[in-house]
């Protein structure tokens, strides 16, 4: 059976070590998690906020001056675009309000618009309040196209028939407007609009409460995580320090004898250096699986599933426990420094 000193000095070790590593594990895990949830939180309420609708609009433009192939290929840091055009559809008994479209991009931009059906290949989709006034369903036919959706918006659209922009200009309809879907601030998405102004004429509107409400969130997330996280580091950088120089001190004995035996700084730099290393990887490889865990609990939480991993995670949660790892190292290097082999021996 082992002495109870020595016994008592092996549980010290034990604790400090475990103190040390979870000073590094619990930043790891929180740095990961953190930077994680906020470099895919961007994308994804980018996302959600697209079902809000474009956040930028250019009317009255020169439709000669728009490109032939696709508006998102000549927008390429646009997200969706698609050009807006007006007119009336003729069918038996009359006209309808008529809105020409490119149904792929459009179905990016009102992701929130309910739909029974599909969205158009080729055939119509009407609004809710002009399907129920003509009480027609998906499936049913009007003017000899058939009817491929019926979409509820909440706005003045409901009223009317959307067909695919080439078969709309067919029908007489002309181009009024482009939407787009933008990365950014509202003074970001204003540039990109007078860019586009400068190329295709017309007017850019910004919807600014879409596009300010974005950036808004991100904003006061990323703020109010810099302040959680900067306490979390700075209170494990204390443990961390704390920890090493207190073994610093349970050790002098040892640090004195080898300095009596001729260990230098270098030979002491290396043997710390080794230790912090050692606690640094123990503590943060279970910190940044953790944190990606959270991150993905946060990611369902919020966004109702769990967020991507992102590499950089990992590397800012290794920046920040490499720099609490190396500050504790240092000062508790200092006080082996510190430690003089005469006085070491002469206590004994």
């Amino acid at each position: 059976m082992l002495p109870r000193i020595v016994r008592g000095s092996l549980l010290r070790m034990r604790r400090r070590t475990a103190a040390a590593v979870g000073a590094v594990l619990v930043p790891a895990a929180f740095v990961t998690a953190v930077s994680n949830f906020l470099l895919d939180a961007r994308a994804k309420m980018s996302r959600e906020m697209a079902r809000l609708g474009p956040n930028l609009v250019v009317t009255g433009i020169d439709p000669a001056r728009l490109p032939a192939g696709s508006l998102r290929a000549s927008v390429p840091e646009a997200s969706a675009a698609t050009a807006l055009a007006r007119g009336l559809l003729r069918i038996e008994g009359g006209e309808i309000p008529l809105l020409g479209f490119d149904p792929p991009e459009a179905r990016r931009l009102r992701s929130g618009w309910l739909l029974e059906g599909e969205w158009p290949s080729s055939g119509l989709l009407l609004g809710a309040r002009l399907a129920e006034r003509l009480r027609l369903r998906p499936g049913d036919e009007l003017g000899g196209r058939r009817i491929e959706g019926v979409v509820e918006s909440g706005k003045p659209a409901d009223e009317a028939a959307f067909l695919p922009i080439a078969e709309a200009l067919r029908e007489g309809a002309r181009i009024e407007a482009v939407e787009l879907r933008l990365p950014g601030s509202a003074i970001e998405v204003e540039r990109a609009g007078a860019a586009l102004v400068a190329r295709w004429g017309g007017e850019a509107r910004v919807q600014r409460p879409i596009a300010e409400a974005e950036r808004s969130i991100l904003e006061r997330l990323t703020l109010a995580f810099r302040l959680v996280g900067g306490l979390v580091l700075v209170a494990c950088a204390l443990s961390m320090a704390t920890t090493l120089c207190a073994g610093v001190a349970e050790r002098r004995r040892e640090i004195g004898i080898l300095r009596a035996l001729g260990a230098g700084d270098a030979r002491l730099l290396r043997i710390f250096g080794a230790e912090g290393s050692a606690l640094l990887a123990a503590g943060l490889l279970p910190g940044v699986a953790a944190g990606f865990a959270l991150s993905a609990w946060l990611g369902r939480s919020v966004f109702g599933e769990a967020t991507s991993v992102r590499p950089l995670a990992a590397l800012a949660a290794l920046l920040a426990c490499g720099g609490i790892a190396l500050a504790g190292a240092l000062l508790a290097l200092r006080s082996a420094l510190r430690v003089e082999a005469a006085i070491v021996l002469r206590e004994e």
